[in-house]
């Protein structure tokens, strides 16, 4: 049957005497199904034909196979690829699809121009199957063209409509001919950089004149390539002489209002001026409710609401994302930034975001977004469980209560709500004028701990800061004797850590020292600046760590500056200490084990005699043994006179085999963070760190707080010794204040750490 149509079309054509160039009936598609998709085909005459938004049809067909148009807004089209031979009329056959109300209709456009409009029909509700034919005549437009049909209403409403068999005429001479429209390279849209916009006409010979003020001129000839580097619209039309001029089309090229960071993103107007955030900002969570992505970068935090989809680049937890581009608006007191068109690949993976640890009682609208962490909180649980939709939970801090906004359909829905205090990871988001709290998984829910991580917590007379993980305070612990019998403690305490350490321990407080006891030994430190810091304190589980404080060295009688190894000529490993001063001291013995356990360590030299001097006293010893590749442990032991005596150590050696020949052992380079130099230090800190093979390289200084006060993302990162320098002030330029501070150094999905004092 559709043959026959076909060739009743075509006796038409050849009736008027004018010849058809082509036709189309799409059967050559292979689309189904009632998913709208975006795609091309090769169909007759070896056009292709690229679609926006379409479907197959069958349910609604004008004859077999046709192309259903989904509405305005998509926009749903059809367009073809170069057509030779110029057009001097066509024809199109519609119909409406489905049983919605409203009218449908459909607009022919020749290389980019608008031509005509067809005939609305399909407005009643209920179904229709009237067929339509949309014919516009003497469009007499030589050279290539394109043709494209376009869905012109519904708007964000489906008005769904069906084409099939498509046919238009060539250019035969008949009437006078159009100059085709002139067309834009690049097209209009928006940009981030300058532009050199180029204007070309399909009509050979035809001469270009162009406007930036109005759709009326003043015009100017096209020469050459018209440079915009800010809001502009161009428009354009083309003449030739013994042909109509074409009609007058237009370009229009936006560029953002660019903004540094989210601080200043917040603080700009809402509406509909579009902006660019030129730095980078971390993803800190993300959902398939309305595309939502939340943002944050050092300044602050934003949600990203996406509702139609435009960012398609798929992102990891912590990516970081460069040049998103958008408006913002307030829905109902939140702030919120609707994305224009897709930034693209990430820019960064794997970037660390420490949520600041807030009270609920603190949080403002210049909170919206950020991550957060509230501590010692406790949950209604009288539902029982988390909804699998969004939820309203009251939670309560003290004396301050507030509201838990769940998000929906996350790994917590259906499970228990947790009874108890616990610390909450949670966005921060507001409902008008409430604030509220938003957990992203169920991993943001843990167990309350008296002196949580990274969390500077008051302990007895002392401030504590605990990282590596947690600790609870044990009642009533027991606190072994120390070494020197004339040590008074003026404070001691038990610490049960928790978690996976290596744990540091930051005490603020006035005692000179302080030491803590592990594998039974006394490990000693000095005050320095007003703090004592344990480092590196490592255990296979959770551990009880017994703290004395005082103003003597516990420790004594002998007080060691350095316990190192280091490899002699002949390859063996020579153990080295440095002791500042010695009373009643017998002498040394080196212990040495396989595993990190003195109590099976083995005793690996004589008593090497004291010099029981004042002043500084070095010493040494060579480990002669042929040992096996692996790793080792040594241990000094200090002996006193009376009989008492002390542990250093361990030090660690990771003993290679070189050439697999015993007795060369190597000591292997490997990626590290030094130790910060000077430490305590003013105004300059020294960073160094060793890498093992070039690789990207971030640096980030944290406040006691969590707060990022410095940062190198893209720092030194060479094969070998690496340095950045750090001159005290924060991101704002501002000097920081005395205090601890902690160094990060994140490379190739690893994280090292080191601690540094600022002394003013």
């Amino acid at each position: 049957m559709k043959k026959l149509i076909f060739l009743l079309v075509l006796s038409v054509l050849m009736i008027g005497a004018v010849w058809a160039q082509g036709a189309e009936n799409f059967e050559n598609h292979t689309l189904s199904g009632t998913t709208y998709v975006n795609g091309s085909f090769v169909g007759s005459n070896n056009i292709t034909w690229t679609y926006v938004q379409v479907t197959g049809e069958q349910t609604y067909p004008i004859e077999n196979k046709g192309i259903l148009l989904r509405r305005s807004d998509a926009p749903s089209s059809i367009k073809s690829s170069t057509v030779s031979g110029g057009i001097g009329s066509l024809s199109v056959q519609m119909r409406k699809a489905f049983t919605s109300t409203g009218d449908r209709q459909i607009a022919l456009y020749i290389n980019n121009t608008w031509i005509a409009n067809s005939q609305t029909f399909g407005a009643p509700s209920g179904g229709d199957t009237t067929v339509h034919t949309f014919s516009v005549d003497n469009i007499n437009i030589t050279g290539n063209v394109t043709i494209e049909l376009r869905h012109i209403t519904g708007n964000t409403s489906n008005r769904q409509l069906v084409i099939d068999n498509l046919t238009w005429t060539g250019y035969s001479g008949g009437g006078t001919p159009t100059v085709s429209a002139p067309t834009f390279n690049p097209a209009g849209g928006f940009y981030t950089t300058a532009q050199n916009v180029s204007l070309s006409c399909e009509t050979e010979s035809a001469s270009i004149h162009y406007s930036t003020t109005s759709a009326e001129g003043p015009w100017s000839d096209y020469t050459s390539a018209i440079s915009v580097s800010g809001a502009t619209t161009i428009w354009a039309y083309a003449t030739k002489d013994g042909m109509v001029a074409s009609s007058v089309t237009s370009a229009t090229y936006s560029f953002p209002v660019e903004v540094t960071n989210i601080a200043a993103l917040r603080a700009s107007a809402t509406g509909t001026t579009v902006y660019k955030l030129t730095d980078e900002a971390v993803l800190t969570f993300q959902q398939t409710n309305r595309n939502q992505k939340y943002i944050q970068d050092d300044t602050a935090a934003i949600l990203i609401d996406d509702a139609t989809g435009v960012i398609t680049t798929s992102y990891n937890l912590y990516d970081g994302i460069t040049g998103i581009v958008g408006t913002i608006g307030l829905y109902n007191g939140m702030l919120q930034f609707t994305p224009t068109q897709n930034p693209g690949a990430a820019t960064s993976t794997g970037n660390t975001v420490i949520p600041e640890v807030r009270t609920l009682a603190s949080l403002t609208s210049a909170d919206q977004g950020k991550l957060i962490k509230v501590t010692n909180v406790t949950l209604d649980t009288t539902s029982g469980s988390f909804s699998a939709t969004a939820q309203s939970i009251t939670v309560t801090q003290g004396e301050t209560t507030g509201t838990i906004r769940t998000f929906p359909a996350t790994d917590y829905s259906n499970t228990v709500i947790p009874s108890g205090a616990v610390d909450l990871v949670c966005l921060v988001g507001q409902y008008n004028t409430t604030m509220q709290i938003s957990p992203r998984f169920l991993s943001d829910f843990s167990t309350y701990y008296d002196i949580p991580e990274d969390v500077v917590t008051t302990v007895g007379s002392s401030d504590v800061l605990i990282t590596g993980g947690p600790a609870n305070i044990v009642p009533e612990g027991v606190i072994p004797p120390v070494n020197n019998g004339s040590f008074t403690a003026s404070q001691s305490m038990v610490l049960n850590l928790i978690g996976d350490g290596p744990w540091n321990i930051t005490i603020d407080t006035d005692a000179l020292w302080g030491a803590y006891h592990r594998s039974g030994v006394w490990t000693e430190v000095a005050n320095v600046g007003g703090f004592i810091t344990f480092e590196g304190i490592t255990a296979a589980k959770d551990m009880d760590l017994p703290i004395v404080l005082g103003d003597e060295d516990p420790t004594l009688p002998v007080e060691l500056s350095s316990f190192t190894y280091t490899i002699n000529t002949a390859n063996l490993l020579v153990l080295q200490w440095v002791s500042q001063s010695e009373t009643n001291l017998s002498g040394y013995k080196v212990y040495r084990n396989s595993v990190e356990n003195l109590e099976t360590a083995l005793l690996v030299s004589p008593l090497i005699d004291a010099t029981n001097s004042a002043s500084t006293a070095n010493y040494q010893f060579v480990d002669e043994e042929n040992l096996v590749q692996g790793a080792y442990y040594y241990w000094l032991q200090s002996l006193d006179l009376d009989g008492t005596n002390s542990f250093y150590g361990p030090i660690s050696v990771n003993y290679v085999l070189q050439g697999g020949e015993a007795g060369n052992p190597v000591v292997p380079l490997h990626t590290h963070l030094k130790p910060v130099y000077p430490n305590p230090f003013n105004p300059i800190a020294f960073i160094g760190y060793f890498l093992t093979e070039a690789a990207p390289v971030k640096v980030l200084i944290y406040n006691a707080r969590g707060q990022i006060v410095a940062r190198w993302d893209n720092a030194p990162a060479l094969e070998g010794m690496n340095r950045v320098e750090w001159n005290g002030n924060d991101l704002s330029g501002s000097p920081c204040g005395s205090g601890i501070y902690f160094v990060k150094m994140l490379t190739e999905g690893k994280v090292y750490t080191q601690k540094a004092l600022l002394v003013k």
